[in-house]
């Protein structure tokens, strides 16, 4: 299994909104990738976000995976 992060912010200009991005790509067994965004004004947050959404994708897959 590989993990690629990415994190940057969306643009040098914008100041309100979104201004980062957080991105997690897992890389699993079987040609299978998962991946996770999120778009959102505190880098932290984004993180986060995205850390949940991932985790979320990866317990679903291995529930898919004992069945």
């Amino acid at each position: 299994m590989l993990a690629r992060v990415e994190i940057s912010k969306t643009t040098q200009h914008h100041h309100k909104g979104g201004v980062f991005r957080a991105e997690v790509n897992v890389d699993i067994i079987q040609n299978t990738v998962l991946r996770a965004e999120s778009v959102m004004e505190d880098l932290y947050l984004a993180i986060n976000d995205a850390r949940n959404k991932i985790q979320k994708q990866i317990q679903t897959y291995k529930t898919k995976l004992e069945v």
